[in-house]
């Protein structure tokens, strides 16, 4: 089967039939054309329309193709010989010579690399001429007359046209970044190996900190997202107001090490939120005299350099940690792994009071609560209305119930008097590095969406 296409010449049809190795030996050939190719050879050879095209038909229109494509690049093959004789001539003046003029070999071998507007499509009366008038060889003009050719259009015609292209304003977007901070160098403090030898942790002591700290200042100075550079400008500064109830802070069990939380050498992100947020993976637990829990978050450089005394103490257990920011994942707590091992399960280690684990998940960035209980105390926690058919009419719109609107639960566990929404989602935001989290639990929440049971099941 061989494909016809328009102006298909007589060398590409022989070309596709002589694929065929025994054509005419017991082979034949079916010709296909798309309905645009059966116009043209109807057309070319007056077929009518109720006759079905034969082979005959197919080679006629093929070799009219064919004449009409030697006519049409006539002008280059006559170009092409002007320019080879010209180029031949020049050849033989300078091997006749005594001397090679390298500028008469100059002249007549290179073509000029650029030519004007005005040269190109100016009409100069001077260089109109007729056919005969060209500088054509005689041999050529013989040549055409067989060819029954007796006039020869332009050859600049036939020349791929040179366009003058008005270049498009290309604008290149240069992301304005912030200049590069110098990481913090890791200090392992004398305090951190006595409180995992001896569990005990000094009261005035600087190298603890409250793991909240960034999130418990009046102001939250958080920088502007990047911009496209076009002229220096200062990075804007975003301030959120957040205010916490001073008889009801986060919670006091919950801390971190000083190397934990300092991550640059600047050390901005120890009293404000920042970019550069280090993920909570390592805490140790120690269980105090009073049976509650106290967490300590460490960074990995300490727990590395204190694993082995961490083996053989008495007194801490260290805890691999994850967030929860993938719906499938299973939890990722305290009691997923520890060292030493806990011998009976579930024991206090591993069961927190006072809210502490849900203010390490929030700190975390923990996108995906276990259970609806879990987010009706999360609720509790933020101060959010967790009902529709709450008839509050304190409610804002972000679904944060102020101190007067509150129930006396609410009242007794809730940290904030003004929403804290706008800071947890600068919070999640700078946890998840520009990646959306909108339709997570967290994500729902923070938009003020409600959740139902039916959003816990599998």
């Amino acid at each position: 089967m061989v494909t016809l296409g328009p102006k298909v010449t007589k060398d590409k049809v022989i070309q596709g039939c002589m694929r065929m190795r025994n054509l005419g030996h017991g082979q034949s050939i079916v010709f296909c054309a798309p309905p645009e190719v059966d116009r043209y050879i109807r057309k070319g050879e007056n077929i009518d329309s109720s006759r079905s095209i034969q082979v005959a038909d197919v080679l006629s229109w093929a070799m009219t193709n064919t004449c009409a494509d030697i006519q049409n690049h006539i002008p280059n093959w006559v170009e092409q010989g002007v320019y080879y004789r010209k180029r031949r001539d020049g050849s033989g003046h300078a091997e006749s010579s005594a001397r090679i003029d390298a500028g008469m070999l100059k002249t007549s071998w290179l073509e000029p690399a650029a030519r004007t507007l005005d040269e190109m499509y100016g009409l100069d009366m001077t260089k109109v001429k007729s056919s005969n008038d060209k500088d054509i060889p005689s041999d050529m003009q013989v040549r055409l007359k067989l060819l029954g050719i007796t006039e020869v259009s332009s050859e600049a015609m036939a020349e791929e046209q040179e366009r003058e292209v008005n270049h498009e304003l290309e604008e290149e977007s240069q992301i304005e970044r912030p200049p590069k901070i110098s990481a913090a160098a890791h200090k392992l403090a004398e305090e951190v190996r006595n409180f995992v030898r001896r569990g005990v942790i000094s009261a005035s002591s600087e190298v603890f900190l409250p793991l909240m700290a960034p999130i418990s200042s009046v102001a939250v100075a958080v920088p502007s997202s990047p911009k496209k550079k076009k002229k220096q400008k200062p990075q804007i500064q975003t301030h959120i107001q957040i205010q916490i109830q001073s008889h009801i802070p986060w919670a006091k069990q919950l801390l971190c090490t000083r190397d934990f939380l300092t991550v640059t050498a600047v050390g901005n992100e120890k009293t404000s939120l920042t970019e550069f947020l280090r993920p909570v993976n390592w805490i140790v637990s120690r269980i105090c005299e009073d049976g509650s829990t106290m967490l300590v978050v460490m960074s990995p450089y300490e727990v590395n350099a204190l694993l082995d005394e961490i083996r053989q103490s008495k007194f801490v257990r260290l805890h691999v940690y994850a967030p929860r920011t993938i719906e499938s994942m299973k939890p990722f707590d305290l009691s997923f792994y520890c060292i030493p091992a806990v011998e009976s399960e579930p024991t206090t280690l591993v069961t927190l009071n006072n809210n502490i684990g849900y203010q390490l998940n929030i700190w975390a960035g923990q996108l995906y609560l276990d259970n609806y209980e879990s987010y009706l105390r999360l609720c509790l926690l933020l101060g959010l209305s967790s009902s529709e058919s709450d008839n509050n009419t304190l409610i804002e719109s972000d679904r944060f119930v102020p101190k007067e609107g509150r129930s006396k639960e609410m009242s007794a566990v809730c940290l904030f008097d003004k929403s804290p929404l706008p800071l947890l989602k600068v919070l999640f935001g700078l946890r998840r590095k520009g990646m959306s989290f909108q339709s997570t639990h967290m994500g729902k929440i923070l938009q003020a969406r409600l959740l139902t049971p039916k959003d816990f099941e599998d």
